[in-house]
């Protein structure tokens, strides 16, 4: 019975899947080849989210052999209620970037941030993440000089070398005067360096971040500012995309590739 939940869950999850792709596709058509979206540190942690641990219950007689015996359960959320619910749509969207429908995009800076988080998850129990089998896409400077970091100098620049690589701010002046405290400055830094790249989305969970973006969102695109903010919450339902709840822990499914 257990064994047939899986293949009911499993099918419907592809179902879903496929639908979500249908759906984008005939929205992305009008916009741009691929849509590339951009994760915050906290995004991240939560596609690296373990969906499950295996859990010993000791050994046991099978005829004549002894065999370790247990189940797979889910772990204890790492994340507050706000943040898992949006696991599901997060799921989606892994879903999509698997296929190559949409691109996810590595931030330097939050590849910065993500060296000095605290990290939530522990490889050591072998469970597949959210994010498994997606490549990321690297950002490719045009100097090797280039530095994208949230403690950047800002003394004036006539005492600079001229030899030094610059990186003009122009209407991003508007988020860093706006967007105050370390917190808000380095998702500045995230957002400046999405609008640079053409990345189209920076998906989020920081709700007091999003509150204070909004208030000058309308003056940025008003600028030319073309970088979305949104929850994965949000932008599956502006894309009118199902959530995807991922599959319950099976290390033996894991174990074969069979799970999605």
């Amino acid at each position: 019975m257990r064994r047939w939940h899986q293949l009911v869950a499993r099918a419907a999850r592809i179902n879903t899947g496929e639908v979500n792709v249908r759906r984008f596709e005939k929205l992305q058509s009008r916009v741009r080849p691929t849509t590339r979206i951009a994760l915050d540190t906290t995004v991240f942690q939560i596609a690296n989210y373990e969906r499950g641990a295996w859990y010993s219950t000791g050994k046991a007689m099978w005829g004549d052999f002894e065999i370790d015996t247990g189940f797979a359960g889910p772990m204890n959320p790492v994340f507050p209620t706000s943040q898992q619910e949006q696991i599901p749509f997060l799921y989606s969207l892994c879903e999509l970037a698997r296929n190559g429908t949409v691109t996810f995009v590595l931030l330097p800076t939050v590849e910065g941030e993500k060296a000095e988080a605290k990290d939530k998850h522990s490889r050591s129990l072998g469970c597949t993440p959210l994010d498994h089998g997606i490549r990321y896409q690297q950002l490719e400077f045009s100097c090797t000089r280039m530095k994208f970091s949230h403690s950047v100098s800002w003394g004036p620049l006539t005492k600079r070398k001229e030899d030094e690589c610059k990186f003009d701010i122009g209407r991003h002046s508007l988020i860093f005067h706006h967007l105050r405290g370390k917190s808000q400055q380095k998702d500045a830094w995230h957002l400046m360096i999405c609008d640079a790249f053409g990345v189209d989305v920076f998906l989020t969970v920081d709700e007091k971040f999003i509150r204070s973006f909004r208030q000058i969102e309308e003056r940025l695109v008003n600028l030319g500012f073309g970088t979305k903010v949104m929850t994965p919450k949000e932008f599956c339902e502006a894309c009118n995309l199902r959530p995807t709840h991922p599959p319950d822990a099976d290390p033996q499914a894991i174990m074969r590739g069979s799970i999605r």
